[in-house]
């Protein structure tokens, strides 16, 4: 599991070096350009829809073996079934949480904005774990050339949703606009160093996807229970007193952890190519 060793160095270093990144500065919360609850009820209903495209894949997944043209256990065929599980399962989540958008007026402005703003990395991290999914579909299928177009066009992707991200991040006042492209410059340079390292000390791990869509699972649970403590912060003053001060370091953490493991993903999926 040589990937994981190399997904934990960079998240742990790049975590310390974001925290560094954003010590001096302060959030700003300025008038949000979109109404949020209608923005989110939209987004709630996008995730549903995704999450049938994800069953969907596992459904066309597993009637490959009726072809003949992968054996039950084979790793590749186990991947795809899990990463199409796994963005399943985060699509649905992410469509609740969206929906369970608290009150602003009762969680209180920076919490309200912290809720939001995990979900919106939620949403992103998972739309492209299911890009991921989508390549290695393509590769069980023998789609050679598919693999390779996807390959390339995922970075170009992956950088224009991270736009939308850093944007939303910003004009929530829970990260500065400058903040993000320093914290995903050192992210990428982490995840792409963790991943040389690993490589060249190791041989080549056959379930480097599987894994990494395990870490995606875990980053997103993670996520996904730190949003859900916000509808109880208004019964517990110190929950709310320490998720309050700390959703500006939160959101740097989370905003972090998904550059690393995108990158490294990305490079376990696809590269070399």
């Amino acid at each position: 599991m040589w990937i994981a060793v190399g997904f934990g160095v960079a998240v742990l270093v790049g975590i310390g070096a974001a925290l560094a990144i954003a010590a001096r500065a302060i959030g700003e919360q300025q008038p949000l350009p979109w109404n949020v609850s209608d923005l989110a009820r939209v987004q709630a209903a996008v995730m549903a829809v995704l999450g049938s495209v994800s069953i969907t894949g596992i459904v066309l997944a597993v009637g490959l073996l009726s072809t003949r043209a992968a054996e039950p256990r084979s790793i590749e065929l186990n991947t795809v079934v899990l990463m199409f599980s796994v963005t399943f399962g985060f699509f649905i989540n992410t469509a609740f949480t969206l929906s369970y958008l608290p009150d602003r007026a009762v969680a209180g402005e920076v919490l309200f904005r912290f809720y939001y703003g995990l979900a919106s990395t939620l949403q992103f991290r998972t739309v492209l774990l299911l890009v991921f999914a989508l390549i290695n579909f393509a590769g069980l299928y023998g789609l050679s050339l598919a693999v390779d177009v996807l390959a390339i066009l995922t970075p170009m992707m992956t950088a224009g949703a991270f736009i939308v991200i850093a944007v939303v991040a910003d004009s929530l006042g829970l990260m500065r606009f400058g903040e993000c492209y320093l914290t995903a410059a050192a992210g990428l340079l982490l995840g792409a160093a963790s991943y040389a390292a690993m490589r060249w000390i190791a041989v080549d791990d056959a379930y480097a996807h599987m894994t990494m869509a395990l870490a995606f699972a875990c980053v997103n649970g993670i996520s996904y229970v730190l949003a859900g403590l916000v509808p109880l912060t208004p019964r517990r003053p110190m929950l709310r007193g320490w998720l309050t001060r700390n959703a500006r370091r939160l959101t740097v953490i989370d905003m972090q952890i998904t550059i690393v493991s995108l990158t490294i993903l990305w490079l376990a999926v696809a590269g070399p190519l």
